[in-house]
C-alpha cells in the first residue's frame, strides 16, 4: 500500500581528481618532505593508480548490502567498560619535551 512517501533514491558522483606534480610538491612541503624529481613523478604515478583504484571501488553495486563498521565479521574482542587510566607523570616520563603537563611537539602548520 502506498504511503505517500518515496523511496530515498542515491545519487552517484563520479569525479576524476587527478594530482599533478604541484600537488605532491605541495603535499611534501606540508609534511616537511624533502623530495628529488624522481620521487615526485614517481609518487604522482602511485597516487593517481590510487585514486583510480577507490573511483573503481566506488563503482561496485552495493544495493541490499548492510553497511559494516568492521571488514571482517567479528565480535568485539572485550567489552568496552570505562577503567582506570594510565597516570599523567607515567604517560610523560619518557616524552622529549612536556610543558604544563602535556607533550609539546613541534608546530607543524603555519600561520
Amino acid at each position: 500500500m502506498p504511503t505517500g512517501r518515496s523511496e530515498p533514491q542515491t545519487l552517484q558522483v563520479v569525479i576524476h581528481m587527478a594530482l599533478t606534480v604541484d600537488d605532491i610538491r605541495q603535499i611534501a612541503r606540508l609534511a616537511r618532505l624533502e623530495l628529488s624529481a624522481e620521487e615526485e613523478r614517481l609518487f604522482t604515478d602511485q597516487l593517481n593508480q590510487l585514486i583510480e583504484q577507490v573511483e573503481e571501488m566506488g563503482q561496485v553495486d552495493t544495493e541490499g548490502v548492510p553497511p559494516m563498521y568492521h571488514p571482517l565479521a567479528t565480535q568485539h574482542i572485550r567489552e568496552d567498560k570505562p577503567r582506570a587510566s594510565m597516570p599523567q607523570e607515567k604517560a610523560l616520563d619518557q616524552a622529549p619535551d612536556v610543558e604544563a603537563g602535556c607533550f609539546r611537539v613541534p608546530k607543524i602548520t603555519e600561520g
